[in-house]
């Protein structure tokens, strides 16, 4: 076969446009390889191209509906068709494999990705009849990262990111939380793909903080999915697994996140154990169903007790509290929150409190400057009012229909709850001062539609 005038990448942008479900790509030492639709033949793309390809006869005479052409060897494989890369050999021809176990390429970078890498390095040294990994390289960004720190005490190869091609080398690659975008090139050197270990049930939580933001949620259910990569846009592939947990009431991220990693761990290796049969019954993501994870922001943790429930609040707390501290403003301080009480240990203090702060208490310990007959007709009390629980020892804040509390604060320094008291709220001169509700715009950007179990 030879080519005229035409480099072979403007020959791939040329031809790709004209079946959709035709893949065009390149393969092993900068060769390309067509793929058919299901009765569309070389010879009749090289008609509509002619004068720039000449094809051989005898090679159009063996193609079928579903052959690949690769025009360096002439050797021609029956594969399986897949969206993503193209497609999958049924044969083995030196170089591909059609059963584990597999030689892996593993890419990752933080502590939900070290469950999967731990679990394929144990299969890999454990091996028996349930063996699936062969080998087992790492790739990482150069900065000190969880995935980099366990691949070095373990021994692995690493490499880092960006890597280079590298054909004939792996089967399958594997991407845990590794926040990067992976170009066509590297997709297309695996003959199995790259499959994708997402802590979320796609569609339902694409992008960087899925975790989080199901705590976030208050989503009763939560689960993995294992899906294919593909360039250009994170979590987008068909999935080829998915598995579903519910969630004890008051779960946090990071134990949230220790679940899902074991559980992705898990079917990770079940996937691995029968992928050309899973490629093959992949199944698309239903796209009425995509809401968006979008990375935590330090913004995520302003508190806004106007809008804001205590559940709301709790949820806040239980989703960003191990990198993000629930944060409010008072006396133009800043000031963060720690410790938060538990709801169920609120229940009491609220009604106290509630019944503690009527309007007419309200007028004669507090702030004067409000409306009296207003206040005694509505039984105001203003979100953000702080109150020193005694017996508790605890700083409580009225929020839109209860209250919450915390145990510690911030406001210059660390304190306790007693020691804010003595410091800010005993003082005559900040009595009625409230904390300030700040927007947080925590769900500004996704569809807020509770997953219930």
């Amino acid at each position: 076969m030879a080519y005229m005038n035409m480099s072979l990448r403007a020959f791939c942008e040329k031809i790709h446009p004209v079946r959709k479900s035709s893949v065009l790509y390149f393969g092993p030492l900068g060769q390309f390889e067509v793929t058919q639709g299901r009765t569309r033949t070389l010879h009749t793309v090289c008609q509509q191209f002619r004068g720039q390809i000449r094809s051989s006869s005898k090679l159009n005479n063996k193609l079928s509906s579903d052959s690949v052409v690769t025009p360096a060897s002439s050797v021609i494989l029956s594969r399986n068709y897949c969206h993503s890369r193209g497609p999958a050999t049924t044969l083995d021809d030196g170089h591909h494999r059609v059963a584990p176990p597999w030689r892996i390429l593993f890419f990752g970078s933080d502590r939900f990705g070290i469950a999967g890498l731990h679990a394929l390095n144990l299969n890999r040294l454990e091996g028996g009849k349930q063996k699936v990994v062969d080998s087992l390289e790492v790739v990482a960004i150069s900065k000190p990262t969880p995935v980099r720190s366990y691949a070095a005490k373990a021994g692995l190869e690493t490499y880092d990111w960006p890597v280079p091609v590298n054909h004939n080398k792996y089967d399958v690659g594997v991407v845990v939380s590794f926040g990067h975008l992976i170009p066509n090139e590297i997709i297309h050197m695996f003959p199995y793909g790259i499959l994708n270990v997402h802590p979320s049930l796609l569609p339902r939580w694409r992008g960087a903080s899925p975790i989080a933001h199901t705590v976030l949620n208050g989503d009763e259910i939560a689960g993995v999915s294992i899906t294919e990569i593909r360039a250009k846009h994170f979590d987008i592939g068909a999935v080829l697994l998915s598995d579903i947990c519910e969630m004890h009431p008051r779960i946090t991220t990071p134990e949230l996140t220790r679940t899902l990693g074991l559980m992705g761990a898990q079917l990770l290796l079940k996937a691995l154990s029968n992928l050309p049969k899973l490629e093959q019954n992949e199944v698309e993501q239903d796209l009425s169903g995509v809401t968006y994870a979008h990375k935590i922001k330090p913004s995520m943790g302003r508190v806004d007790w106007v809008t804001e429930t205590p559940e709301d609040i709790d949820r806040q707390y239980r989703a960003l509290a191990d990198s993000i501290s629930l944060r409010s403003e008072y006396l133009d301080h800043p000031v963060k929150l720690l410790d938060m009480v538990e709801p169920k240990d609120m229940k009491e203090i609220s009604k106290e409190l509630s019944s503690k702060f009527t309007a007419y208490n309200m007028l004669r310990s507090y702030r004067t400057d409000f409306n009296e007959d207003v206040m005694i007709f509505h039984n105001y009390v203003p979100a953000g009012l702080p109150f020193y629980h005694r017996q508790e020892k605890i700083l409580c804040i009225k929020c839109k229909s209860g209250w919450v509390g915390f145990h510690n604060v911030v406001i210059k320094k660390t304190m306790s709850a007693e020691a804010f008291y003595n410091g800010y709220l005993s003082k005559p001169y900040n009595r009625g001062v409230l904390f300030h509700s700040l927007d947080n715009a925590i769900n500004k950007y996704i569809l807020r539609t509770k997953v219930e179990a």
